[in-house]
């Protein structure tokens, strides 16, 4: 026992108090042992009741005992159990050992196995893969766009139409399905496309006096010019000119006129209403422009072409917009557009042009394969587009 156990001198003074009433105790400090060893106390017999259930807390697992065993030999068992110094140190030294080894071993594993964290999955406990991080992406597929549709039942001329007349069935614009229905020739856009000049004997005398322009104008709309030329020069030459009108535009008037380049006096004018109808945008119209003296300066031809394109992407680029071209596989002729928009939508990839209903059935087979696709009436085209690589 330590002395914290030993009694002070008050305890002490209870502690004799209640020996002389009540008789002498049993021994239970050291004091009091070495006292009782001193006087040569000793006592063989029963424990009282109270005392039989007592155990030593340092010995819990000794066999219960209800006697009291010799003082000598009580002692003499004690010091034998008292660990030396010298175990006390081995032991601790050992555990110490242990430990650190433990310690070490730990951090070895956590160095060597420890797993990757996984990545958090949807709720209900499932982890989602960790990725690799040398897995390449993935590809885009090919993107297969058809045609704009074949030509409908409700036609009337070009080369695609089964219920095409005679004199319907190849014509000189260029279309191989012409619509015979009122409505959808009337919601389309159309551009002006002109053929070159036959000049007549006045009209030769002209063009040795300076070079040409045949200019258009529209209802109220600006006069849009271009440079002429003979028909005999580039017979199959075209000019078309960036000016886009209505059904309604064209039956208001269109005016065509013949002027000196960079002259603003028209040299000879052509004035007429233009129904929009299947004869006129399958034939065309031949028109002949007047002097002021009543006399032709020659003969031009005129069609009405499709303005609606359906654009498959803008890009600061050619580039960029040739790389999208290669995604896609259709027999259409993809063409790239300058236009007068700045940066990041300066060029436009471009599929057309056709009828409004063509451009809507085509728009919508675009966004049905997964790409993107817009339609417009190239308002902002510049020039004459190139081929798509």
């Amino acid at each position: 026992m330590s002395r914290d156990n030993e009694p002070n001198q008050e305890e002490a003074a209870s502690a004799d108090l209640v020996e002389r009433a009540l008789g002498p105790f049993v021994p239970t400090t050291e004091a009091e042992v070495e006292k009782a060893e001193a006087e040569g106390v000793e006592f063989n017999g029963e424990l009282p009741p109270s005392l039989r259930q007592y155990r030593d807390p340092a010995a819990f697992s000794a066999p219960r005992s209800t006697r009291i065993v010799s003082i000598d030999d009580a002692r003499r068992d004690r010091e034998e159990r008292k660990p030396s110094k010298s175990n006390v140190v081995a032991l601790f030294s050992h555990g110490a050992a242990m430990v650190a080894g433990a310690v070490a071993a730990a951090a070895i594993l956590l160095i060597v196995v420890r797993p990757k964290q996984p990545i958090a999955g949807p709720a209900g406990g499932d982890t989602a893969p960790v990725p690799s991080e040398t897995a390449a992406p993935a590809e885009p597929g090919p993107i297969v766009l058809g045609d704009a549709g074949t030509c409908d039942a409700d036609c009337c001329g070009g080369s695609q139409c089964a219920r095409a007349s005679k004199d319907m069935q190849t014509c000189p614009s260029g279309r191989t399905c012409t619509s015979c229905s009122r409505e959808e020739l009337t919601e389309s856009q159309y551009r002006f496309k002109l053929g070159g000049l036959a000049p007549s004997e006045w009209g030769k005398k002209a063009l040795q006096s300076g070079s040409l322009d045949v200019c258009v104008r529209v209802a109220g709309s600006d006069m849009v010019c271009a440079p002429a030329h003979t028909s005999e020069e580039a017979p199959s030459r075209w000019i078309e000119l960036p000016l886009v009108a209505t059904s309604g535009d064209n039956l208001a008037g269109v005016t065509v006129t013949i002027r000196y380049r960079g002259a603003k006096q028209a040299l000879a004018e052509w004035n007429q209403i233009i129904p929009v109808n299947a004869a006129v945008l399958c034939k065309g119209l031949m028109i002949e422009p007047k002097m002021e003296n009543g006399e032709s300066i020659g003969a031009l031809s005129m069609f009405l072409v499709d303005s609606h394109y359906v654009e498959l992407g803008r890009a600061a680029d050619v580039a960029s917009l040739e790389e999208l071209r290669r995604r896609f596989q259709t027999k259409l002729d993809l063409k790239i557009f300058e236009t007068k928009q700045p940066d990041g939508r300066h060029f436009a990839l471009a599929a057309g042009p056709f009828a409004k209903p063509q451009s809507e059935r085509f728009r919508w087979a675009v966004l049905d394969a997964g790409a993107e696709a817009e339609t417009s009436v190239g308002t902002d085209y510049v020039g004459d587009p190139r081929p798509a690589n």
